[in-house]
């Protein structure tokens, strides 16, 4: 397996930990897609040519530095001390903002950002869009290496293991959906590689949850079907004539999941085998549905945007956004009239604070007043920490 020690970006995946450089929203939608009357449009999601390319393993981010304006221009940079842990209490002397690593052999970063005295981590894993994920790439049936006497052993994090590198495997042999056993004997949806052999000649799993695996959307994650996808002429994230699912359509999110995949809803040979499904505010991301070997959908954590989008108007405020209703819990759906662009929740867009669903069930996470619809009426787009675009996203 490559040697992936330091931390990167991808969607995948949603935030709870934002830099102290990011400021609140303001201006329009800039660079995202609008319909008719200025709104977001969740069907404009373009691929362009691809985002860097697939080399520059180990090197500086693209896009200019690291995911964050905070940190040192080099990704996951600068790391946290030892004394940075979730939760733990932080003041003005204490690092500001820094990189953990996470994912399967700490490929990637997650951010500690000290907001109101205590440690706020971000949600997920974030990976570097120059490096190459091919190690972790996804497979579409059980992986057999798998396998042991006809049966797919569930890993154990850290134990031995005698598969070959790059081999990914799980509960399902390797299969969306299938699970792995952490360090704490607590069982998890995601996957585990086996890591070549440390000094002593010793091989162990590395895991990571499917919130913080670099495929399918990582550079060099050859995908699910079709041809010309990921790395195209060109190489990059969508490179020229290809598209992210490889389906060759050469638009972010397709092929579009119809009405009748949802998930752990089931599948056969006949159904679609891999699509997606919008997801975020504004339905400005996607997430994946597969149809795995147990006959039924599984579908990706979180939600994953497209590198070529600008989502500036998702930005977190760094304290309260004072427009947002005061002790108001803002409702998705429910009517609004705060600009555009402004963050709102519980804490008047404050990490951490909350909105409620449209069922009426609290969520961690934002919500943004749309412009008005043909009747002008305006009415709150909402979505989880684990499901917006910023910090991380294009723009952010």
């Amino acid at each position: 397996m490559p040697g992936v020690n330091v931390r990167i970006v991808w969607g995948v995946l949603a935030l709870a930990g934002i830099g102290g450089a990011l400021d609140g929203c303001g201006g329009s939608l800039g660079g995202v897609p609008t319909g008719t009357g200025g709104q977001p449009d969740p069907t404009g999601i373009a691929g362009t040519t691809g985002v860097a390319g697939r080399g520059g393993r180990g090197g500086p981010a693209g896009r200019g530095g690291a995911p964050d304006a905070g940190s040192s221009g080099v990704f996951g940079e600068p790391a946290c001390l030892t004394t940075v842990t979730k939760g733990a209490s932080c003041g003005p002397a204490d690092q500001q903002f820094c990189y953990k690593t996470c994912g399967p052999s700490r490929s990637g970063v997650k951010s500690e950002t000290c907001l109101n005295g205590v440690y706020a981590e971000m949600s997920g894993c974030t990976f570097e869009p120059t490096r190459d994920y091919s190690c972790y790439q996804l497979p579409t049936v059980v992986n057999a290496a798998c396998l042991a006497n006809g049966v797919s052993e569930v890993p154990f994090a850290g134990s031995s293991c005698d598969v070959p590198s790059c081999i990914v495997c799980n509960s399902l042999g390797g299969v969306a959906g299938g699970t792995y056993t952490d360090s704490s004997g607590a069982p998890r949806v995601g996957y585990c590689v086996c890591q070549p052999p440390d000094a002593n000649g010793n091989k162990t799993w590395s895991c990571a949850s499917d919130t913080s695996w670099p495929c399918p959307f990582g550079a060099g994650c050859v995908t699910t079907a079709g041809t010309g996808g990921v790395g195209g002429t060109g190489g990059g994230v969508a490179g020229t004539g290809g598209d992210i699912t490889g389906t060759g359509g050469g638009s972010f999110g397709q092929p579009a999941c119809p009405s009748t995949v949802v998930r752990g809803g089931a599948c056969t040979a006949v159904d679609p085998q891999f699509c997606y499904k919008t997801c975020g505010p504004d339905s400005v991301g996607v997430k994946t549905e597969t149809c795995t070997t147990n006959g039924t959908y599984a579908e990706m954590s979180g939600c994953t945007f497209d590198p070529s989008r600008d989502f500036s108007c998702y930005k977190i405020p760094p304290i309260t956004n004072a427009v947002c209703p005061q002790a108001v819990t803002p409702q998705a759906s429910g009517a609004c009239d705060v600009p555009p662009c402004t963050l709102c929740n519980s804490l008047q867009g404050i990490v951490g604070g909350q909105y409620l669903d449209s069922s009426g069930a609290p969520k961690v996470g934002w919500c943004a007043c749309k412009l008005p619809n043909a009747a002008g009426t305006r009415t709150w787009s909402c979505a989880s920490d684990t499901s917006w675009p910023c910090p991380l996203g294009s723009g952010c």
